[in-house]
């Protein structure tokens, strides 16, 4: 999220080289279509750029990113060697050493290590089950303890590392096609948003837990929202899901109702301990408000799948949120659950722009603003 004051982006910047695509086995069922000769080739001279899809949702200002083409590149001499070798083998079967047994298979069909179907994400399919990393809880020792929620469930990160932190967060709708393995087996640390109304909301946040991750609670306030109703809905919302490290608004403005209704909210969490991402929205009046109250509060920095966005895009605004973290103070990147979208951070942890930050939980970037 750009700050206000600070210097715009060119208006022409130098024409980049696309990123290649890449094919690893059993990432995504979904093969985006190949560009046309003439998207290949760029406009000619004098021709105006061209722009592709919507703009990203209200809740972010226009500018920066929100024009694709305007969009940073991904400069060739940055592209990982193994991305490189699978682009020169589009159209045939990749090479065994491009398909590492680390990365997740995505899609309806993958398949378990052991030849079985792989697990289902929790609430995926009527009696699916729920498959835990085998690593037990982190959190369960630190709860005894009587630490706040945002401490005791918090996934284990390198503190030390001096990169600027970044943090992705994918929301589950409990309808997706990836498989739990694929996320189980992910290279690097991802957050899951829940929405405590789901009827297995207990039972997805506890597969979440026992494979490591962090979870969030994903909820809005109702519209005339007063105070008093602010305790009673977080009330009901943190019986669902005990073991949230923060509540994430489930749509720009949804928790930012009014300056009592935010104070209210702030007070709240703060007691209970957890922390609060928003949406951007006029000057951030609720963040502010929650961070007066000792609230770990952060603003997102994108979200990065609203439209549909192709892996291409969400590679290119996930550049730009690395190029932005350091000033940022850390950000918070937030898509869906869906096998496009899996397949693109994926590939986008191979390039060396991701090796530029630390890809932590959310929890990490929100306790060390």
């Amino acid at each position: 999220m750009p700050d206000e004051g600070r210097a715009p982006l060119p208006d022409d910047p130098a024409p980049v080289a696309d990123d290649p695509e890449v094919i690893l086995e059993g990432l995504s069922p979904v093969v985006p279509p190949l560009p046309s000769v003439e998207a290949a080739e760029g406009p000619g001279p004098g021709a105006a750029p061209a722009t592709t899809g919507e703009l990203p949702p209200t809740g972010f200002p226009a500018g920066d990113l929100d024009a694709l083409d305007r969009a940073p590149g991904i400069d060739s001499a940055e592209v990982a060697p193994a991305e490189e070798t699978a682009d020169a083998e589009l159209g045939s079967e990749p090479p065994a050493s491009l398909v590492s047994p680390r990365l997740p298979q995505v899609g309806a069909g993958a398949v378990a290590p052991d030849g079985s179907e792989a697990a289902r994400l929790p609430g995926q399919a009527p009696g699916a089950p729920l498959v835990g990393a085998g690593t037990g809880d982190a959190g369960a020792d630190a709860a005894g303890q009587d630490l706040p929620p945002i401490r005791a469930y918090a996934a284990d990160y390198d503190a030390s590392d001096p990169r600027p932190r970044m943090s992705v967060v994918l929301i589950d709708t409990g309808d997706s096609p990836v498989t739990f393995n694929a996320l189980r087996s992910f290279p690097y640390p991802l957050s899951f948003a829940l929405d405590p109304s789901r009827p297995d909301a207990l039972e997805a946040m506890r597969a979440y837990r026992d494979a490591g991750f962090e979870v969030l609670l994903r909820s809005d306030l109702p519209e005339g929202a007063r105070p008093a109703d602010v305790e009673t809905s977080t009330q009901a919302w943190s019986q669902a899901l005990p073991e949230a490290v923060a509540l994430i608004e489930a749509a720009p403005g949804g928790l930012q109702r009014g300056r009592e209704t935010s104070e209210q909210l702030a007070e709240v969490l703060s007691a209970e301990g957890r922390g609060l991402v928003l949406y951007p929205e006029g000057l951030d009046t609720a963040r502010k408000l929650a961070e007066r109250e000792g609230v770990p509060a952060a603003t997102l920095f994108r979200d990065f799948d609203a439209q549909d966005e192709d892996p291409k895009v969400i590679r290119r605004f996930l550049d730009y949120a690395a190029l932005k973290s350091d000033q940022e103070g850390g950000v918070i990147m937030v898509g869906r659950l869906r096998p496009e979208t899996v397949s693109a951070l994926l590939v986008w942890g191979l390039a060396d722009r991701a090796s530029q930050v630390q890809l932590v939980p959310v929890s990490a970037v929100l306790t060390g603003r």
